[in-house]
């Protein structure tokens, strides 16, 4: 398990205006890069998957977190509430 996140997004008109991440994974960047990637996209399931992949990248070039798990989790997260 890579731990667990909680995302508090400020909406309007359908654009993530803020987020503010928090988790308690081993990864120390996960919170701040989710806020950047997902601060300005569309709140949709297609805006924040392509997000997610790019996070992804970033997250397997270290080695504290298995990107390839956090991204299947994170995707059927949002496959649930969209």
């Amino acid at each position: 398990s890579w731990g667990g996140v909680e995302l508090n997004m400020n909406v309007r008109d359908g654009v993530i205006q803020s987020l503010r991440a928090f988790t308690d994974s081993m990864e120390p960047e996960l919170g701040s890069l989710l806020t950047q990637t997902f601060t300005g996209r569309r709140l949709s399931h297609q805006s924040l998957r392509e997000g997610l992949f790019s996070v992804s990248q970033v997250l397997s070039e270290g080695d504290l977190l298995d990107a390839n798990l956090f991204t299947e989790d994170m995707v059927s997260w949002f496959e649930e509430i969209f």
